[in-house]
């Protein structure tokens, strides 16, 4: 059972069998993109072939900074790619998370149909401390989340 040189080799299933540097680019359900650097920048609807778009696919885009963080993230949906949740993320000195900032719209129906409003001018903001690299605390507006270790370790105690 040979395979022609440059061929791609398709599973049973009509996906690839090899994935080039270790990156899937397709699944039942998605098409992804990555930039030169291996970072996820595009997650899309997979629409098969000769089936019409409905218009509500959504498409996920992801930005990183130069040391491969992920600085922004943008779900869009439909032809016009109307923003539905927007964030971005922010770090410190040492490349930990300290804050996550999500703008998302509400989706509502009208008739038969959904729509969204517009993204809010607040967005839903979350803090990050930490204890050397362990996160020891997730805190919102509404909520906050304290993780105490086992000693020295990583594995949770109490949360």
């Amino acid at each position: 059972n040979r395979v022609e040189a440059g061929a791609e080799r398709r599973e049973a299933n009509g996906l690839p069998g090899v994935f080039a540097d270790n990156r899937v680019t397709e699944d039942g359900r998605y098409v992804y993109r990555y930039d030169r650097y291996g970072n996820l920048v595009e997650k899309g609807e997979r629409v098969p072939a000769g089936a019409i778009r409905s218009g509500d696919e959504r498409t996920h885009h992801y930005r990183y900074d130069r040391h491969h963080r992920l600085v922004s993230y943008r779900c869009t949906e439909g032809y016009g790619s109307r923003s539905i949740t927007e964030s971005r993320y922010v770090y410190d000195a040492t490349g930990r998370r300290v804050c996550k900032k999500v703008w998302r719209r509400e989706r509502y129906a009208t008739g038969r149909c959904h729509d969204y409003t517009a993204l809010p001018e607040t967005p839903e903001v979350t803090w990050y401390g930490w204890s050397g690299d362990r996160l020891v605390t997730a805190q919102t507006e509404r909520s906050r989340i304290q993780t105490v270790y086992e000693g020295g370790g990583f594995t949770p105690l109490v949360r």
